[in-house]
């Protein structure tokens, strides 16, 4: 489970609600600068051309994590739900 701060993502063990990590948000504006470095470092890393790392391997994945950050919300109010249930049949 995460909650977002103003300044950061913090990540909670969902069994004993304790901190177990934390991460820097990302300025919107950083997105863009963030892309193009990931599209360098993949066409380093495996000899791809530029726009075939974009393509195929960065673009994916940039929108996996904006389909996950839309669907955090429900899976949040799903865990908070399962939390509760949990902690009543322990009592």
């Amino acid at each position: 489970m995460a909650v977002l701060g103003e300044s950061e993502i913090v990540s909670f063990s969902p069994a004993t609600l304790e901190p177990v990590g934390s991460v820097r948000r990302t300025d919107g504006a950083e997105v863009p600068d963030l892309v193009e470095r990931a599209a360098v470092v993949v066409s380093a890393e495996t000899g791809k051309p530029g726009t075939e790392a974009l393509t195929q391997d960065v673009y994916p994945a940039v929108d996996h994590a904006v389909w996950l950050a839309r669907q955090a919300a429900a899976w949040r109010h799903r865990r908070e739900l399962l939390h509760v249930a949990r902690r009543s049949l322990r009592r």
